[in-house]
């Protein structure tokens, strides 16, 4: 009896925490074109210039180790050219690259010592 009333809050937090709406949490800004990125450029099949031109923006931000937003220009340069291959390969590896970011564990000071065993 004295692990009831726990149980039946645990239950209710749990109940009001599944009911909530995170729909708008989750939609993303859409992607601009930015300056500042440099002037690399990766010719891919398309005959959409904006579709390239998100596309090489996506390509550059990756190099600047910027995944999140070269997420959104390559899911630009996509709706803007569904046939460019290109644009998915570059969604799918920031994603990857974003997940294995976050599973790595942060490094801990004084956690190894180069001198330990000597």
């Amino acid at each position: 009896m004295k692990y009831c009333l726990p149980v039946v809050l645990g239950l209710f937090l749990c109940g009001t925490v599944a009911a909530q709406d995170h729909s708008a949490h989750t939609q993303a800004k859409p992607a601009t074109l930015m300056q500042g990125y440099g002037n690399l450029h990766h010719p891919v099949s398309t005959d959409n210039t904006q579709a390239q031109q998100f596309f090489d923006q996506g390509f550059r931000q990756i190099y600047a180790f910027n995944h999140d937003e070269a997420a959104r220009s390559f899911q630009r340069a996509a709706d803007l050219d569904p046939k460019l291959a290109m644009a998915y390969w570059g969604v799918r590896g920031c994603w990857t690259q974003l997940q294995r970011s976050r599973e790595r564990r942060p490094f801990r000071s004084g956690s190894y010592s180069h001198t330990e065993g000597d």
